[in-house]
C-alpha cells in the first residue's frame, strides 16, 4: 500500500523509500485502494497502547476526494484501533 500513498503524496518516499515498479490500481479502484492504504498506515503507527489523534480543521475547503477519505475513516466497518479522527469546519464558509 505504500506505493499508492507515495503516488498521491511523493513526500512519503522519504518515509517509505522509493516505490518503483509497483503497478497502479485500476482507475475504478483508486479510492478504495487509497483508503485501504491509509488504514494500513494508521494501523502500523497506532494501537490501543499508542493512540493517535488526527485533527482536521477547515474541512469546508477540503476536496470531495478528501471528504470521502475522511468519511471512510470515520464510518469504517472495522475502525483502526487506537485512532481518533476529529473534523471541524466553518458552516458560514460552506
Amino acid at each position: 500500500h505504500a506505493a499508492v500513498i507515495a503516488q498521491a503524496v511523493p513526500e512519503f518516499d522519504v518515509m517509505f523509500g522509493p516505490q518503483r515498479g509497483t503497478a497502479a490500481p485500476e482507475p475504478g479502484r483508486v479510492e478504495a485502494v487509497m483508503l485501504q492504504a491509509i488504514e494500513a498506515l494508521l494501523g502500523a503507527v497506532a494501537s490501543a497502547e499508542r493512540p493517535l489523534v488526527i485533527a482536521l480543521d477547515d474541512l469546508q475547503w477540503a476536496s470531495p476526494l478528501s471528504i470521502r477519505m475522511f468519511e471512510g475513516l470515520v464510518a469504517a466497518a472495522r475502525p483502526v484501533p487506537g485512532v481518533l479522527v476529529i473534523g471541524a469546519y466553518r458552516g458560514n464558509e460552506l
